[in-house]
């Protein structure tokens, strides 16, 4: 008799054992992932479980498991985080990330100057700038690689003395003499003392940096010129050391095709469609945020736009 009232009790969640649901969950994407919490509190737990987030972290944002070290978060914040300042990009994130990670990858054992000089990545408001500015959407995969690294600083130019050179060899800078050369041929000189107003001391296995900037009235063009120094115990022994010539090129601006094809009137247009369907997006956020929901769950509805739970459910069948 017991057995049989055994069988027919419902199976229910709470029933299953934790391995093999865990198992299945596995196999969810991200907002599947997401949707099971809104099923049980059974499933809510389960879908929190921190390991079943390192597949989506490492597949979406590439993060590593030293990265995860450093920032001292489990899986799944980390994930949230992620979403939250990138979401948006998440189709092109990884593919762009791998491409910036393979560039630097390649660099840092040939130019590890190059790579210091890149930048941090751009801020959501700055390329909306931008887009308002020129007068076009940006594409998705364009704006996600500025928000990875936003470009390159002006390289800094360096003035390097062998390690092996022998003390005597030691010098300071007195002046620099430039010839800048524009696309149309027009040269400019500029001669001065020092450099950015500094006299440095060469010694061996020093380097000395700093930044510069000219301007061209072209597009294009080259500079080229020559230091000269003296040597520090020998004052009356001066000589010049060239600096070979380096091109300077403007990007050309691509004009979007659908921009160029598009009226002033039509483009307006198309700008008041989008801000009116911003703020549709955004009224149904703020109906979102009236549920009764914990903090924990208005912040995964709100990062993953996952709709209001109406009800739980706590049986399987």
């Amino acid at each position: 008799m017991a057995a049989m009232e055994t069988q027919s009790a419902p199976l229910t969640l709470e029933s299953l054992p934790t391995d093999p649901l865990l198992l299945i969950l596995s196999f969810l994407d991200y907002r599947d992932l997401i949707n099971c919490c809104y099923v049980s509190r059974r499933l809510s737990q389960l879908s929190s479980h921190d390991p079943l987030w390192r597949r989506h972290c490492k597949k979406y944002w590439l993060i590593s498991e030293e990265e995860k070290t450093q920032k001292n978060q489990c899986w799944k914040s980390l994930f949230i985080d992620t979403y939250s300042d990138v979401g948006r990009y998440i189709d092109h994130y990884a593919a762009i990330k791998k491409a910036w990670d393979d560039l630097k990858k390649y660099l840092e054992p040939r130019c590890p100057r190059m790579v210091l000089s890149l930048k941090e990545g751009a801020r959501e408001e700055d390329l909306d700038a931008v887009e308002a500015q020129i007068g076009c959407k940006l594409p998705d995969d364009y704006r996600c690689s500025y928000r990875i690294h936003n470009g390159q600083k002006l390289v800094v130019p360096g003035i390097e003395m062998s390690k092996d050179a022998l003390p005597e060899k030691a010098c300071q800078l007195d002046s620099r003499y430039w010839r800048i050369t524009n696309a149309k041929g027009d040269v400019e000189e500029v001669q001065g003392p020092g450099v950015v107003g500094e006299f440095p001391i060469i010694s061996p296995g020093r380097v000395y940096e700093y930044t510069s900037c000219t301007t061209f009235s072209t597009t294009s063009g080259y500079m080229e010129g020559y230091y000269t120094f003296h040597f520090l115990y020998f004052k009356d022994k001066i000589f010049n050391v060239a600096i070979p010539r380096f091109h300077m090129a403007c990007p050309t601006f691509r004009v979007s095709i659908a921009r160029l094809e598009m009226g002033p009137d039509e483009y307006e247009e198309m700008e008041e469609e989008e801000e009116e369907e911003e703020e549709e997006d955004d009224d149904d956020s703020a109906d979102m945020d009236e549920s009764d929901e914990d903090d924990e769950e208005e912040r995964r509805r709100r990062v993953f736009d996952v709709p209001i739970r109406r009800r739980r459910c706590s049986r399987l069948f």
